[in-house]
């Protein structure tokens, strides 16, 4: 047999990456050794055929009939090749095979993974032929730092990737072999390739091929980690429980509460008939179709006969109560117990937790809950020192009755006589014209009104004409030319008009708002958003109320004196007069104290008003004595001096706002923030805090129940009746299906509860309806989940892994009925979630970790890799964020790593880059954009792998500052790796255009957007792997967000037949997260008609969902996994929301940026 003489390594490996030498060849043994010239001589062990041979000495192989006696024998040709060296792995791992030697290896090894987590352990045990014992464990997703043992060369300890997913070749860490890749070989052997020496680290290869032999093992017997180990457990001791000798006696009263809320249940007991005439004879139709009724026939005080009662309430309605005038008593629903009521004003004393609530007042008829009765606590007596004591007083629920279907409206002369109460009752009617302000949405005529002299308009009172509206009339309305000037300043008084009249106001002031044709930052707005906030505070709606008083004081002082509009000063203290009027407060000097409530009594409208004061006193220190005499002028009597904030209230308050900042909304936050740090001394640090806080809320979502006004969120659409409603029907839809459907459960999991899974599925679904503005039913599902998780979250007897996930899902539905955007902290607090996961340990805590990892509802942000962090923390150059105070010193240090950008490797800039990118808004803005230009350019000589995060962060800065020509060169920058990212990382780069999709709109580049996103959907094609699905979905979300969301469908029935296959046993749970959230995330941005299909295309997979992990003595994951999905796809307002209201809440959020980039920078 002929003997190839090949010239060196690199012509050897030409002539295996070609295929000149066939690939039957190659998978056989071949004899190799150097000659004299240190050319490659090799025997190989099949002969290779006349064809092949003549392309070989075409290219310079010679053959020669000159045997191999002194050689080395390998296995294969590829194991001629030397391994290269390799970057670092990036996590995720997915699976890694350890290999260490004897008892010492073993179990350090399996001890140190087991304390970070890794339970899931499969160990094989061999003697190789020099007697030395080898131990081959194979671990799912290690830890990084066990990782760092095997990449030491003094260690013995090795770690290994499989060459391809599934495959039994296997190449150490740190290296890669062009060949491992092609190479198959039979079950039950594995292949083993080290990286070689230490000298084999060097860029060239070693002059010697083969001199690291390839070791090869066995594929098992595997045994299970709980096989080779015992466990240890401390004596158990015994405690006897008992129960102490006296009880507590507690009696409930009825004390004021520090808010009011408009009632919804009103209890008739004086003229109860006459009053309901009365009321259905004053108020249109669409009223009274929100009211329900029930009579009540009640003996009298003396036992002599009976009287009758009406008890009124209003349906649940987006719009809330009506405001109606009766003498009655008026209630409103307890918190978190939606069917038991509480007097106006009043709250119960002691506070108890709504659970022993409904314990305790719950109805006591036979058969009766308090979900099938309505509860009210009726004050008895007189007030005492410890307020009102009560009486239980309840209807059933099949008592009520729509009040719209017991009244007949009379027309004409004659009418049969009036039926029993029993049946019906009919009210003739007097004459009735609208003038229509009554409880209308719409803006209405006005009435005329006789001009009041200048010192009685601090209340305007309306004065009509008794004829004005004797008949209806036509009104032609001509233009009459621009009308007299009146100082805006004096226009903000407060609000004492009918509640009719101020909601037919509102409805008129917001859609003429919403049909404005001028930016939103435009100053001209500042006076309308001040008469929404005056108005939405009449109507005691105080979160509408405080986004509209923080929008009028977002622009800068100097923007709305050049508007003409309100001083900033004089608007701070009308934000502080409508607050204290809500909350009771005398002024708001009294309200500084809510610094001192504690947390039980604390709520979302105490630390906005709390908030405002903040701000109006932080205006007030900075203005001049010229501006206050002119805030002092238009206020009049109203003005007033705020209490001087000294260095001890400071910190308390800063202490206050770090720890209940929360509760706010992400503007009045800022302004708060930002006060406190100015008035402390330019404190720039608890500014980044608050900055990070903010970004990262922005990042899950900008949280519109919370954040944007609900005017803004309505307009174009019908508003809670349509999409939004549409959703949570389809939800609740899902909810039966799910509770209906049987699975096919696999082996492991049938030996555990389904109830336990059931639970978790139930929390998923309480989230999902709290975030589709159904709270009541949302509770029901959070009730359901925990009774089925019944004495397992017990805090004295329970499961430690159940306490810790119930208590974090508990707290997302909580934020979720809050309006908190989804990622908002969880509580430190004693006894709840961080401390309840604190204190699970080894494998309790890996399968909550497990849990945490899947699950986007408890963990939407992305997890800081702590150990990257830990690596470089010697060349961290912003430890103690210390240069954040020094502007200068920052920009210097900025100075010097562009500078040695020049010099350094590609991942050295790409780490520069992103802590300059991820600094640069602490310069001022002149500093900050010069240094940005200069950073561009580097962006190129980064690996590609990390350019889409770069490009992105740099495009976000460059539209924060708003310069066109910052713009085109982060544009620039762009083009120049487009080619690359188009057909090497589509996904990445598709998902880096929808991010910045907002910021290329607003500076007139959607053109350019839509012609790269269709570039990429050419080069993506019907991709059907895992990374071309990803694609697809990131493009098909681009083109959502430039309006056209139909692109959605195609995307996610490529994503959707690709299931199945991940799916399958074992289940690839990470990867299959990744594409549930992509799918997820794309029918988020679609049509509510999409989303609710693809949702019910994800039901069809539960019937065979299961999975065999550790975790199913808890809960099976995959079932978890899919619900979420499901869930995450429906609960989005974004689906809610008009076109037009997608681009406000975009414009809404640059703006937020902007101010934020602008505070930072002028410190």
């Amino acid at each position: 047999m002929s003997t190839l003489v090949i010239e060196d390594h690199d012509a050897l490996r030409v002539a295996l990456d070609s295929g000149l030498i066939p690939a039957a060849v190659q998978a056989a043994p071949v004899s190799f050794e150097l000659d004299e010239d240190q050319r490659l001589l090799l025997e190989p062990s099949v002969e290779i055929g006349r064809s092949e041979r003549k392309k070989l000495r075409e290219v310079g192989v010679a053959f020669s009939r000159r045997r191999i006696r002194a050689g080395q024998t390998l296995r294969c040709w590829a194991e001629l090749i030397d391994p290269e060296p390799a970057p670092e792995p990036q996590l995720p791992l997915g699976e890694v095979l350890f290999v260490s030697e004897g008892d010492h290896g073993f179990l350090r090894l399996s001890g140190e993974l087991l304390r970070l987590g890794s339970e899931d352990q499969r160990l094989a045990f061999f003697d190789d032929e020099h007697g030395q014992r080898r131990n081959l464990c194979r671990v799912a997703d290690p830890p990084y730092y066990a990782l760092l043992r095997a990449l030491d060369r003094d260690d013995p300890l090795r770690a290994y990737l499989p060459a391809r997913p599934g495959g039994r070749v296997w190449v150490e860490i740190g290296a890669r072999h062009p060949q491992a890749a092609r190479l198959d070989l039979e079950p039950g052997e594995l292949v083993l390739i080290p990286r070689g020496p230490a000298g084999a680290r060097a860029a060239t290869p070693a002059p010697t091929p083969g001199c690291v032999p390839w070791l090869r093992a066995p594929d098992g017997p595997w045994l299970d980690l709980q096989a080779v180990s015992d466990v240890t457990l401390p004596s158990l001791t015994s405690w006897r429980g008992t129960t102490p000798k006296q009880r507590l006696a507690v009696e409930l009263r009825l004390v004021r509460a520090p808010s009011k809320r408009p009632a919804d249940l009103w209890v008739l007991r004086e003229r109860a008939l006459e009053q309901i005439e009365q009321l259905v004879c004053t108020v249109p139709d669409e009223v009274v179709a929100r009211l329900r009724f029930a009579i009540v026939e009640q003996p009298t005080p003396h036992g002599d006969g009976t009287h009758t009662c009406v008890v009124l309430r209003a349906r649940r309605s987006a719009k809330g109560p009506p405001a109606l005038d009766l003498n009655a008593e008026a209630y409103v629903p307890a918190a978190q117990i939606p069917d038991l009521y509480l007097p106006v004003g009043a709250m119960i004393d002691p506070p108890l937790r709504p659970s022993r609530l409904r314990e305790l007042l719950g109805d006591d008829a036979p058969g009766s809950s308090l979900d099938q009765r309505v509860v009210w606590l009726a004050p008895q007596g007189s007030e005492g020192r410890r307020g009102h004591s009560f009486s239980r007083e309840s209807l059933d629920e099949t008592a009520f009755a729509p009040l719209s279907e017991w009244v007949d409206y009379l027309v004409g002369a004659h009418e049969h006589a009036l039926a029993p109460w029993v049946r019906s009752t009919a009210f003739d009617l007097d004459s009735f014209v609208s003038i229509g302000v009554e409880w209308e949405d719409g803006e209405a005529p006005k009435p005329k009104r006789e001009p009041k002299p200048k010192r009685d308009r601090l209340r305007r009172e309306p004065e009509f004409d008794e004829h004005d509206f004797a008949t209806p009339v036509s009104v032609e309305i001509a233009d009459a030319g621009p009308g007299p000037q009146v100082d805006p300043e004096q226009e903000l008084r407060p609000i004492d008009l009918p509640r009719s009249e101020i909601e037919a106001q509102l409805s008129a002031l917001e859609t003429a708002f919403c049909e404005l044709d001028t930016p939103l930052d435009d100053p001209g707005r500042t006076a309308a958003w001040a008469d929404l906030g005056n108005l939405q505070a009449a109507l005691h709606r105080s979160r509408e109320a405080g986004l509209c008083w923080s929008r009028a004081l977002w622009p800068s002082a100097s923007a709305s004196a050049s508007a003409g509009g309100p001083s900033p000063l004089v608007l701070a203290h009308r934000w502080v007069a409508s607050e204290c009027a809500m909350l009771g407060y005398p002024d708001g000097g009294h309200m500084l104290g809510i610094v001192d409530i504690i947390d039980v009594d604390l709520d979302e409208q105490m630390v906005r008003a709390l908030a405002a004061e903040v701000v109006y006193a932080e205006l007030y220190t900075r203005a001049s004595p010229a501006e206050r005499d002119r805030a002092a002028a238009s206020l009049g009597s109203l003005a007033q001096v705020p209490p001087p904030l000294g260095p001890e209230l400071l910190a308390r308050l800063q202490r206050f706002f770090a720890t209940h900042g929360a509760r706010l909304d992400l503007r009045t936050l800022w302004l708060a923030r930002s006060a406190l740090a100015r008035l402390a001394g330019d404190d720039r640090l608890a500014l980044f805090q608050t900055r990070d806080l903010i970004m990262g809320s922005l990042r899950e979502g900008v949280g519109l129940a919370r954040n944007i006004p609900n005017f803004v969120r309505t307009h174009g659409t019908d508003g809670d009746a349509s999409d939004l409603g549409r959703l949570a029907d389809e939800l609740q839809r899902v909810r039966d299906e799910y509770l209906t459907t049987k699975r096919k459960r696999s082996t492991i999991e049938s030996t555990y509860p389904e109830a336990r899974t059931d639970a978790y599925v139930r929390l998923v679904l309480a989230w999902g309806l709290a975030r589709l503005g159904r709270p009541q039913v949302a509770r029901q599902e959070l009730e359901a989940g925990e009774a089925l998780l019944g004495d397992s979250i017990d805090p004295a007897r329970g499961d430690p892994i159940h306490i810790a996930a119930h208590a974090s899902y508990a707290a997302r539905i909580q934020h979720a009925l809050e309006g908190l955007p989804p990622g908002a902290p969880l509580s430190a607090e004693p006894n709840g979630p961080i401390a309840a996961r604190e204190r699970l340990s080894n494998i309790d805590r890996f399968k909550y970790d497990r849990l945490l990892q899947l699950s986007r509802v408890l963990d939407p942000r992305e997890d800081t890799d702590a150990f990257d962090k830990w690596n470089r923390k010697d060349d961290e150059p912003f430890a103690g964020l210390a240069l954040l105070t020094h502007p200068e010193d920052l920009a210097a240090l900025f100075d010097r790593m562009l500078a040695g950008m020049t010099t350094q490797g590609p991942e050295r800039v790409a780490r520069a880059l992103g802590e300059l990118l991820e600094f640069l808004e602490a310069l001022p803005e002149p500093l900050a954009v010069p240094r940005l230009h200069a950073a561009l350019p580097f962006v190129s000589a980064a690996p590609l792998e990390l350019r889409p995060k770069l490009l992105r962060n740099a495009l976000l800065l460059a539209g924060y500052y708003d310069r066109p020509a910052l713009i085109d060169d982060a544009l620039a920058t762009l083009a120049v790796s487009d080619a690359e990212l188009t057909e090497q990382r589509p996904a990445e780069y598709a998902e880096l255009l929808t991010r910045c999709a907002a910021v290329l709109r607003r500076s007139n580049n959607e053109a350019q957007l839509s012609s790269r996103l269709t570039k990429l959907e050419e080069r993506v094609g019907d991709n059907s792997d895992l990374p071309g699905v990803v694609a697809q979905l990131h493009i098909a979300a681009g083109f959502a967000a430039l309006g056209q969301p139909g692109r959605v469908q195609g995307a996610f029935t490529a994503a959707y037949t690709l299931l199945p296959e991940l799916a399958a046993p074992p289940p690839k749970l990470q990867v299959l997260q990744t594409l549930l959230r992509e799918i997820a995330v794309a029918l988020s941005r679609s049509t509510p008609g999409q989303a609710i299909a693809g949702a019910r295309a994800l039901m069809q997979r539960l019937p065979s969902t299961s999975d065999s992990l550790s975790t199913t003595s808890h809960f099976c994951l995959s079932v978890i996994q899919l619900m979420e999905a499901v869930v995450l796809s429906l609960a989005s307002e974004d689906l809610a929301l008009s076109q037009w209201a997608r681009r406000w809440v975009e414009d809404d959020e640059h703006l937020l940026h902007r101010r934020i980039h602008t505070d930072l920078s002028s410190r």
